[in-house]
């Protein structure tokens, strides 16, 4: 190995210090930008599959509503003459 004149070795061991350092911040930055991503990908699933379970109960909703409003007209005409008719007032 060269050596030249005035080469420090001590400044050589501070250069790869600080290299190592870096590298080292570099990849927890990278670490941590990666888990913030899955967890805003989780909460985004998460968030999806409320809405859909809530679409879900909400058109559950609607068709026991239609089936009641079926089965009552149902029962009316069962139980209401045909020549009868009502006003409601």
């Amino acid at each position: 190995m060269l050596i030249i004149k005035g080469h420090n070795k001590s400044s050589d061991m501070t250069e790869s210090q600080l290299f190592i350092v870096a590298g080292l911040i570099a990849s927890l930055i990278g670490i941590l930008t990666f888990a913030y991503a899955m967890f805003q990908w989780r909460r985004s699933i998460s968030l999806s599959w409320m809405k859909a379970i809530a679409r879900s109960k909400k058109n559950r909703k609607k068709s026991t509503r239609i089936l009641q409003l079926l089965m009552y007209g149902a029962w009316n005409r069962l139980l209401v003459p045909k020549d009868l008719t009502v006003a409601y007032v």
